[in-house]
């Protein structure tokens, strides 16, 4: 990524601090300006500040990750525990990972590489798309429909469904041929059934991407094609 990512660091913990601060030096893209032993000093701390990634212990006294979690909205969220049985719950508040007590430079490593592709896509999203449209058949009907409300193309035999965040519209096209009428540049066909559109991705992995409640899988034959398109 272009510019450092700003992290900070809240643990109870002297020695899970200390292993922190080594691990986030080896790591050029990002940059641990501050770490917090105290959970209520560090509450205070994100009233005015908004760092890109927070490393947060779950256990500590007086308020626990959890609770602070909660309050945080605009920071990405890496969980450092030594208790596995809140992993669950961590994922219901968007955490992008969960590292269990004691973790390795490989594990950490891999949490950032979460962290920089979920700030990627976010930061994406925000950017103004150019409109552009589509025109297809419905139902003897010639409908427009604006590209950036596209957020994915299912296939279904001779037909494609056109889902918007609105709406789902059934033409007589090709996934082929859908395709060509689209912008490149913001949409991929991930799957011999699905085609989608960057800027409504909220997170991908290797196998799947997610928008909103949605889950599509990735094919195979396009996985590292993909992987190119969204970097």
């Amino acid at each position: 990524m272009s510019k450092h990512l700003i992290c900070i660091a809240i643990d109870d913990e002297p020695f899970a601090l200390e292993l922190i601060k080594e691990y986030c030096r080896k790591v050029p893209s990002i940059e641990l300006t501050r770490t917090f032993n105290n959970p209520i000093e560090a509450s205070y701390f994100l009233k005015n500040n908004h760092p890109d990634i927070i490393f947060l212990d779950i256990k500590m006294p007086e308020l626990s990750g959890m609770q602070l979690a909660h309050k945080i909205k605009q920071s990405v969220i890496i969980f450092t525990t030594a208790y596995s049985e809140f992993a669950a719950e961590s994922y219901d508040l968007e955490a992008v990972d969960y590292l269990m007590k004691p973790f390795n430079f490989q594990r950490f490593y891999k949490a950032i590489e979460k962290a920089e592709k979920y700030i990627q896509l976010k930061n994406q999203k925000h950017k103004p798309a150019i409109s552009s449209y589509i025109q297809v058949k419905v139902e003897y009907k010639n409908i427009q429909i604006n590209t950036n409300e596209i957020r994915y193309i299912e296939a279904m035999d001779n037909y494609v469904k056109i889902f918007t965040e609105q709406d789902c519209y059934i033409t007589k096209l090709s996934m082929k041929a859908i395709l060509k009428e689209l912008p490149d540049k913001e949409f991929f066909r991930i799957h011999k059934s699905y085609i989608v559109s960057k800027q409504h991705i909220d997170y991908f992995s290797a196998s799947d991407i997610a928008m909103g409640n949605k889950t599509l899988p990735i094919g195979r034959k396009y996985s590292s094609e993909f992987s190119e398109f969204m970097s």
